[in-house]
């Protein structure tokens, strides 16, 4: 191998550092063929051989150094010029004093709104994408829920006003705070939404808390929130779909609604009975035990 080809190899390898070495090879291969040691002394042989070795050893030794010097600088450059391309941003925090702007004309139209809050998670990156295609979800099973409903029975077609109400800004940090909201939008609120968006072994994963008055006589003094959590998977299987917890918690929110606006007894027990059903396909007997005790109620006062 030629002397150019050794270099380059080296050069390719290790850089710099590649090519100090492939210079020490090239040294003691031509010190050894020129086979000057039998015509020189012993001690002008040690010599010779001694300052080659030293000056080769702290020509490598320079190589290797200058070799990782430059590999650092390089890296401290490019994660700068990452920086400067991706800066990392801290999401906003709540504000200091829980101060949510009153609903828009679009959220606080005359209905029941399904009030969401942007969640925390939510500004990174591909979970920024995840969480619009989490509201097209919700809005889509709203939707696909309220179709459900009027088709066997026709008197609820008041639900058409039941939409999505997306607030860009995260919720409260007290549950004083959220109350306070509910009180000042009650008329156009049938539930908060509130939660975490995060990634789970390649899964993206919607974790969600529910806030739901169901108290059957509305006092705003004495108003007590309640709450209910629930998970959803951001996946295509899920536009559409009612057989799942938060089709579940909003049945038993429009029932209570129904018994405390005081409408017709079909139309409060078309939907406890859709949500007795659901509960018991999806195994969930804390909220059957409360629809039963619903439906109980409502066969006393029709008997």
């Amino acid at each position: 191998m030629a002397d150019i080809d050794i270099l380059r190899a080296a050069g390719q390898v290790a850089g710099i550092g590649g090519l100090a070495i492939g210079a020490l090879i090239i040294v003691f291969k031509e010190v050894i063929r020129k086979n000057i040691f039998p015509n020189l002394t012993k001690q002008n042989a040690y010599r010779l051989l001694r300052l080659i070795v030293v000056l080769v050893f702290f020509l490598a030794i320079s190589g290797i150094v200058a070799w990782i010097y430059v590999n650092i600088a390089s890296n401290s450059v490019s994660t700068s010029k990452e920086a400067e391309t991706h800066p990392l941003t801290k999401p906003p925090l709540p504000d200091s004093n829980d101060k949510i702007e009153v609903l828009s004309n679009e959220c606080g139209q005359q209905g029941y709104a399904v009030t969401l809050f942007k969640y925390h998670g939510s500004e990174q990156g591909e979970l920024s994408i995840a969480f619009n295609q989490f509201q097209g979800i919700i809005k889509d099973k709203i939707v696909a829920l309220v179709q459900e409903i009027k088709a066997s029975n026709s008197n609820c077609f008041y639900l058409d006003k039941l939409h999505l109400c997306y607030i860009n800004q995260y919720s409260p940090s007290s549950y004083d705070s959220i109350l306070q909201y509910w009180n000042s939008n009650s008329k156009s609120i049938l539930e908060i939404l509130t939660g975490t968006i995060f990634s789970k072994e390649g899964t993206v994963i919607v974790g969600s808390r529910a806030y739901f008055n169901d108290a059957i006589e509305y006092h705003k003094s004495q108003t007590n929130l309640k709450t209910m959590n629930f998970e959803l998977r951001v996946s295509p299987d899920e536009f559409g779909a009612t057989r799942d917890l938060h089709s579940l918690i909003t049945l038993y929110i429009l029932a209570i609604d129904a018994k405390r606006s005081k409408l017709s007894n079909d139309i409060i027990a078309e939907y406890l009975s859709k949500a007795f059903t659901l509960s018991k396909d999806l195994g969930r007997d804390d909220l059957r035990v409360l629809i039963e005790k619903e439906l109980a109620t409502l066969q006393e006062n029709r008997s």
